[in-house]
């Protein structure tokens, strides 16, 4: 008898683990590294990004759509990191951390 109730417990547990396992794939979904992101953006908008590449190694950001624009992006990443992505041109972005202070005399 006890053999019948493991047998009919295990599709159950197996629903049970299956389902856990889609949440938390769907909280990590559609999060990249900015070094990802960045490399993206510069293919799609044909921009180039200037940066410290350490302040940014340890970031990771939802992706943007692919239908949003240059302007749109930058305000999403703005939001979602401490650095401040700023278009000079239509062609060149900067990426600079506020805490960081100049060496200069």
């Amino acid at each position: 008898m006890q053999r019948k109730t493991s047998n009919q417990a295990f599709p159950f547990v197996l629903i049970i683990c299956f389902f856990f396992s889609l949440s938390i794939f769907g909280q990590t979904e559609g999060k990249k590294s900015l070094f990802a992101v960045i490399q993206q953006l510069e293919e799609q908008h044909n921009i180039r990004f200037s940066y410290v590449p350490d302040e940014i190694s340890d970031i990771s950001v939802t992706v943007p759509e692919k239908t949003d624009s240059l302007q749109e992006v930058l305000t999403q990443l703005n939001n979602q990191t401490p650095l401040r992505f700023t278009l000079l041109d239509d062609r060149y972005v900067t990426v600079v951390s506020p805490q960081r202070k100049n060496n200069y005399c």
